[in-house]
């Protein structure tokens, strides 16, 4: 059958339509979701390298320390492991713009893998399928607008601490951005509501005076916000129905309790009350029924009414369950201290958002140090902060979860030189050594919340390590201000010199730095008055070896004696605690190194201090010896049968095997401790 040229042409024509329709009429998806549908709104700003979201992947295990000593740092020199990955800031559905379970911390010793460029496209496109079309953010504009000398805000947040700020760059005042270690997220309120900068969250419009300017070139890092401001009822609530999700009040005014009869600071109302008192966190004076608490400001006084079925609980300055709270009205301490943390933002829709959603209030500030040493048998647990995932909340962070039988924990590593200003709570490891990838403030509210669980564990600042040696610029008052700001108990000297030298001769021993150790043990005694604080160090497996019944111990080594000088000093006989790193000799049969004989050396230089022996988690860091769990059993039962303290473990987050769990479940258990199947948050 024969067909026209004109008609195959036509029907060519049709076909190509067809076939173009479908790509024609295709929207690009917007990465944010409609406001009614509560999902992510957060992205990432920032080009090619901005990480999508993924998986989280398993918790890497960090590098070896790559200097002497045990409790090395590993790393690859000149790499800010908290800057080297950041968490993706996800908004749930609750009233939160809170990152999602972000993958860990960078560990030790890794460099971060990036994703290819197909992966990534495969990502947003995933992500697209399940969001709405929505506007994109304004992150920059046309407008005059330059703030610390930036005019978008990937750029602003390279010179800001991490926090929430308005987008100065939106003059709808409808978006909001967060700095997350140096990178910008950017978020949408729910629709009908704008960012208030003056409350950090989305409000109703009547609230918020939009007015884009760039106010504060530098200001006060913020928290990262918390995934869920709901409130915590601790303990956990029994099976039985949960309260309700924050309520949905009408937007202002705010609830107006029936005032006290007999007043508070002279004032009948909270307006005035806010004015007689620091900023911070209340009980409410004029509430009789604890269902609301009070905010006080510099910008006057917000009523917040707790989530359906909850009260106001004064101890735990959170709204609780009825049955662990006793509503006493009255009027607080007119100068309590003020709470530290700012609420977090509520930018998730509700359908009638309310002009105050209900806070996740401000913890107490930290309690003081308690400087004698847990009672009963010891459990040093050394805690690599690099490895601690982000958390948006201190209960969240693995460190508020470590279970009681591990009642000591040493935060590793701060840098003996390090700069910190007090109330900062700015932990960033250029500064002080700490690699916290979640917020200062995360990391307070976790030692609280650890200490308020197991109030016979301490918690301990552990300064040096074998990467951080520089003692010559040693900052007792830095190191005092961190401890003191997060609520810690002391600090451990891990004063680890590469160059010791030491000479072994007659039944005496001389080091080249006994006068370092020396002095770095009487400053930092100074600084943490006995009585006050906890001070304790970590020695050298042939640290006491080298003079008396120990002049001719093994291995004879350039560390032989290098504590010597210290324990004989008046500040080195002041210590409370000595951990010994036994597991600096390496293979035991080709050493001659003998734990317990290093264990007796250590009770005769410090016989009034306690004394626990370590142990590390396979492989050991030196020659590579696999310690078992008959020997862990063994060293517990001889400790304890001979005067010692307990055992130290070298550290919570290293995997073995045998696990760093498995190796304390069996201390725990030898040494007769309690909840010793408790398993660890890592």
């Amino acid at each position: 059958m024969s067909v026209s040229r004109s008609a195959l042409a036509a029907a060519s024509a049709l076909l190509v339509l067809l076939l173009l329709a479908p790509a024609a009429s295709a929207q690009p998806a917007d990465p944010l979701p409609s406001p009614a549908t509560g999902n992510a709104t957060a992205v990432a700003l920032g080009g090619e390298d901005a990480l999508v979201s993924s998986p989280a992947p398993a918790a890497l295990e960090p590098g070896a320390p790559q200097s002497d000593g045990a409790h090395g740092s590993g790393g690859p020199p000149g790499v800010d492991q908290n800057t080297a990955e950041t968490p993706e800031p996800v908004t749930p559905e609750t009233p939160s713009p809170a990152p999602a379970e972000s993958s860990p911390a960078p560990q030790k010793g890794l460099r971060r893998s990036r994703q290819s460029r197909g992966q990534r496209k495969h990502a947003a496109a995933a992500a697209a399928e399940q969001t709405a079309v929505q506007p994109s953010l304004a992150l920059a504009s046309e407008s005059a607008i330059v703030c610390n000398g930036c005019s978008d805000a990937p750029c602003y947040c390279k010179t800001v601490a991490s926090g929430i700020f308005p987008n100065f760059w939106d003059a709808n005042c409808t978006t909001y951005f967060q700095c997350a270690n140096g990178i910008a997220y950017a978020s949408a309120c729910p629709a009908g509501t704008l960012f208030n900068p003056k409350t950090s969250y989305c409000d109703w419009p009547a609230n918020v005076v939009c007015s884009p300017s760039c106010t504060a070139a530098s200001p006060s890092p913020s928290p990262k916000p918390s995934p869920s401001p709901s409130p915590k009822p601790s303990p956990s609530p029994s099976p039985s129905p949960k309260p309700s999700p924050s309520p949905s009040p009408k937007p202002s005014p705010s609830p107006s309790p029936s005032p006290s009869p007999s007043g508070c600071n002279g004032c009948s109302d909270a307006a005035c009350y806010c004015k007689t008192v620091a900023p911070g966190t209340y009980a409410n004076p004029f509430d009789s029924t604890c269902a609301t608490l009070l905010q006080c400001s510099a910008s006057g006084a917000n009523v917040v009414s707790c989530p359906s079925g909850t009260l106001f609980n004064v101890q735990t300055r959170n709204c609780d369950w009825p049955r662990n709270v006793v509503c006493a009205p009255g009027c607080p301490n007119p100068n309590p201290t003020p709470s530290p943390s700012p609420r977090p933002p509520s930018p998730s829709p509700s359908p009638s958002p309310p002009a105050s959603p209900s806070p996740s209030p401000s913890p107490s500030p930290p309690p003081g140090p308690n400087p004698l040493l847990p009672s009963g048998p010891l459990i040093v647990g050394y805690f690599q902060t690099w490895s601690s995932a982000w958390k948006g909340s201190g209960a969240q962070l693995d460190l508020a979860n470590i279970p009681s039988y591990v009642n000591v924990v040493m935060l590793s590593f701060a840098k003996p030189d390090c700069t910190y200003t007090k109330g900062s709570f700015n932990l960033a490891r250029a500064q002080t050594g700490l690699e916290f990838a979640s917020s200062g403030t995360v990391v307070r509210d976790a030692v609280a919340a650890l200490k308020s669980k197991n109030p016979n564990t301490r918690v301990m600042l552990a300064v040096g390590g074998a990467t951080y040696t520089n003692y010559a610029g040693l900052n007792t008052q830095c190191i005092k201000d961190i401890v003191t700001d997060l609520g810690l108990d002391g600090a451990d000297i891990d004063w680890e010199p590469s160059s010791a030298n030491c000479r072994a001769s007659g039944g005496t021993v001389s080091c080249p730095t006994d006068a370092e150790g020396v002095a770095v043990a009487t400053k930092m005694r100074e600084a943490l008055p006995k009585g006050q604080y906890l001070l304790s160090t970590a020695s050298f497996h042939v640290g006491c070896y080298g003079t008396g019944a120990f002049a001719a111990s093994k291995p004879a080594s350039k560390f032989t004696g290098i504590n010597l000088a210290i324990a004989k000093s008046t500040a080195g006989q002041s210590l409370d605690l000595i951990n010994i790193m036994s597991y600096d000799a390496g293979n035991l049969a080709s050493t001659g190194f003998d734990p317990k004989e290093s264990f007796r050396a250590h009770k005769v230089a410090w016989p009034n201090a306690a004394i626990a022996l370590g142990v590390e988690v396979p492989p050991e860091a030196w020659g590579g010896n696999v310690v078992s769990l008959p020997q862990v059993q063994d060293y517990a039962t001889y400790v304890r049968a001979n005067g010692g303290s307990g055992m130290m473990i070298w550290s919570l987050h290293r995997k073995g095997p045998p696990s760093a769990q498995d190796i304390l479940t069996l201390a725990c258990t030898t040494m007769g401790m309690a909840s010793c199947s408790a398993p660890l948050p890592m």
